[in-house]
């Protein structure tokens, strides 16, 4: 077993870049010479590759972190079972209350600039948006809020929609849960209702 000297530290960090193909044995971005770092191991001491500085970082306090957590788990088997964890498909469980669909970000910095907007045209279009968005976050996460879709345009929902409008549109889609009176007022209409989604 021999130990380099820090005098040769340069010209190993670049053989291991070399055989990394000159990308970061973590991240995959070319290496800067200047701006990488020849890691080790800090059981064994042995030299394990070149990685970027912010890899190399964020590698020596992962390894910090897990090791001071007081479990009794070697950190390499811990990082292994974080990894597993992430990558489960976690897509049939429910949505957690502080998680908000990129449509509902969007939904809400549209709601702050409707408050500004003063041009009927603009308003107009700020709020259709706004209705397409509900309409697409309610298919998302399945609450069943009434959509009523006439004709060709976007499903609005129930408070959007006027008589007027009821009587000249040639078809009626329902999307959603009605509650009774919304059923009772849209049945003067059930011949033009050409497909019914509430469940």
């Amino acid at each position: 077993m021999n130990r380099i000297k820090d005098s040769e530290i340069a010209e190993w960090r670049a053989i291991f870049a070399e055989k990394q193909n000159n990308e970061c044995a973590l991240c995959g971005t070319p290496l800067d010479p200047e701006k990488s770092a020849l890691d080790h191991c800090h059981e064994s001491g042995n030299i394990r590759g070149t990685l970027c500085t912010m890899c190399n970082q964020i590698e020596g306090r992962v390894l910090n972190w897990l090791s001071r957590s007081g479990k009794d788990i070697h950190p390499a088997d811990m990082l292994a079972n974080i990894l597993a964890y992430w990558r489960d498909d976690y897509r049939g469980n429910p949505l957690h209350p502080t998680h908000y669909l990129p449509e509902e970000v969007e939904r809400q910095k549209l709601k702050r600039k409707l408050k500004r907007l003063k041009a009927p045209h603009a308003i107009s279009k700020t709020k259709a948006r706004i209705e397409e968005l509900n309409f697409s976050i309610s298919l998302k996460i399945g609450d069943n809020k009434p959509f009523i879709k006439l004709d060709n345009a976007n499903p609005v929902s129930p408070s959007s929609i006027t008589t007027k409008m009821l009587k000249t549109a040639e078809s009626i889609t329902l999307y959603g849960k009605f509650s009774d009176n919304q059923l009772k007022d849209l049945l003067k209409y059930r011949d033009k209702i050409s497909e019914e989604k509430t469940k």
